[in-house]
């Protein structure tokens, strides 16, 4: 059986005394007060039960008897409450959350479970597009195979070897040449020891690393873009990171120090919209860029 209206009145006039004073009319209805105004929007808006036309002093005692209610979350509480002003308190709490802290303490920690949940799925899908990519077969044996997932802030992966800047010569302007030549080729800029790859910041990278001890035999079949060119190293690391932050991916230079040609392979599948990049790394001479495949 529905409660009776007049019921709803006298519920809301018993709560009078706990509502501190104001200088509002105290019959005053109002749309969206300021003060503890999201509560009582969220009533009035809500457009259910007789009392959300009840005058804002009355809706904020009303408000706070369901807050005290949800604190105590006492099983008994609820189901009378539930039976007398056809509310269930406990599913209340961002209607609550403008005048009761704990029900907005809550609302945040489910909004924060919420975001963590999506990023988790998001994760995961990421992982599960590299797993279930197609992996290459290697035409001879490489000395180490190592596959990881890695992203970009603003698509650019960097990567040094032994740099030799002249002394004449600005690093930032450098670097900006160098970022300006990579986005003119679309793919890959190399000089003076430095590398910029180009990939989409919208995507992570399957990215799969080859350590070779000689030279192996050129494939181009299934990628979009082929590019081979030359790095040396004093130091027995080559890697690359993402241009503004992370962690560098594992290091190119298989044999210590000494200079290698990198070949960099990239694709997009358009079947599940990821990206794949393929570095083959062997000992060799040489720093000319050479496109194998554009």
């Amino acid at each position: 059986m529905s409660p009776t209206p007049w019921r709803w009145w006298a519920a809301a006039l018993t709560l009078l005394a706990f509502v501190p004073v104001t200088d509002r009319a105290p019959g005053a209805v109002s749309g969206c007060p300021s003060g503890a105004s999201d509560f009582v929007c969220a009533v009035r808006q809500s457009g259910v039960g007789p009392y959300r036309r009840l005058p804002d002093r009355e809706l904020l005692a009303f408000g706070r008897r369901l807050c005290e209610a949800y604190v105590r979350k006492d099983p008994a509480e609820i189901a009378r409450i539930q039976k007398r002003d056809g509310v269930h308190v406990l599913s209340m709490a961002g209607t609550l959350a403008g005048i009761c802290r704990p029900a907005a303490a809550d609302v945040r920690a489910q909004r924060e479970q919420q975001s963590q949940e999506a990023d988790d799925e998001w994760e995961a899908q990421e992982q599960r597009k590299c797993d279930q990519a197609p992996r290459h077969r290697p035409r001879i044996r490489p000395l180490k195979v190592v596959r990881e997932r890695t992203w970009t802030d603003y698509g650019v992966l960097e990567g040094y070897g032994t740099v030799t800047v002249p002394d004449d010569v600005d690093p930032g302007a450098f670097g900006s040449d160098l970022l300006d030549a990579a986005q003119r080729d679309g793919l890959v800029a190399v000089d003076q020891g430095v590398v910029n790859v180009m990939v989409d910041s919208d995507m992570d990278v399957c990215f799969t690393a080859e350590l070779y001890r000689r030279r192996p035999p050129v494939e181009t079949g299934g990628w979009d873009r082929v590019v081979e060119f030359g790095l040396g190293t004093s130091s027995g690391r080559i890697e690359l990171a993402d241009q503004s932050d992370g962690e560098p991916l594992p290091n190119l230079a298989g044999l210590g120090k000494g200079h290698y040609r990198i070949r960099l392979h990239y694709r997009i599948s358009e079947r599940d919209d990821s990206q794949h990049l393929l570095i083959m790394s062997f000992p060799g001479r040489g720093d000319r860029t050479v496109h194998l495949k554009r």
